[in-house]
């Protein structure tokens, strides 16, 4: 992963269709659960997505781990949020980003 910390979100955008990333580091996170959520704000209208699931990346390589993969509609001017959350037991960790 480019950037320190226990994840990173990518955004990709062709047109008026971003792709989101939820990516995490399996040396920091080989096990847990994970929730990515995504917010798109456009032309008064207001869309809110979330995924999730277990993380198991025990015995993997060292490479960066995709745990979700989404795509929304996002116009020019439209507002989106998206967040990502990592849980093992008491152990939490997230990062966020607009875009």
């Amino acid at each position: 992963m480019d950037s320190p910390g226990p994840c990173e979100i990518s955004f990709v955008r062709s047109g008026d269709v971003l792709t989101i990333e939820g990516i995490a580091d399996p040396a920091l996170w080989p096990q847990g659960q994970y929730m990515l959520r995504v917010e798109v704000r456009q032309r008064g209208n207001i869309s809110v997505s979330s995924q999730g699931g277990r993380i198991d990346a025990r015995g993997s390589a060292a490479a960066p781990m995709v745990l979700s993969r989404t795509q929304v509609s996002a116009s020019a001017g439209s507002d989106v949020t998206a967040e990502l959350i990592l849980r093992d037991g008491p152990r939490q960790a997230s990062c966020s980003v607009k875009g």
